[in-house]
């Protein structure tokens, strides 16, 4: 059984281990892409950015969950207005994240209609020269048709 004490896990073995928070691992993310200015080789970006997710990626849920139990203990050691201090700070994160989604999702959709609106209009500009360009063989042919019978 493991037992807590400030961020640090006691096991079975008695092992000792600091719990990652959510800086600790986006913190190392970054410092894994961006390349170390004493180092004079460094793998391409895309190589880094994966090699970093790869890593990083499956202790960001981890990372997370104990990051939300440090914050909520805080927030119990406090006072009233600490913790009306972290609602407060924790419904305008809520709604910024809610008016970027909803501004992207309009974005998309105005997009969207623009790019279907090009299309159609370039098709149907295209269809008028096609169909006058046709026209215009049509009448050539005819009026040379026309010319051999006569």
């Amino acid at each position: 059984m493991a037992d807590q004490t400030n961020g640090v896990t006691l096991n079975e073995n008695q092992r000792i281990r600091k719990e990652e928070t959510l800086y600790d691992v986006l913190h190392r993310s970054v410092s894994m892409i961006l390349p170390d200015a004493s180092s004079t080789e460094s793998a391409p970006l895309l190589q880094r950015i994966k090699i970093s997710v790869s890593e990083n990626g499956p202790r960001l849920g981890e990372a997370s969950r104990n990051t939300g139990q440090t914050l909520l203990r805080w927030t119990r050691r406090g006072s009233p207005l600490r913790a009306l201090l972290v609602i407060s700070v924790m419904v305008a994160y809520l709604y910024a994240y809610i008016s970027v989604s909803d501004r992207q999702c309009h974005y998309c959709w105005v997009g969207f209609f623009w790019v279907i609106w090009l299309g159609t209009r370039k098709s149907v500009g295209f269809a008028k020269q096609s169909l006058s360009k046709t026209g215009s063989v049509i009448s050539a042919y005819s009026s040379a048709q026309h010319a051999r019978i006569d």
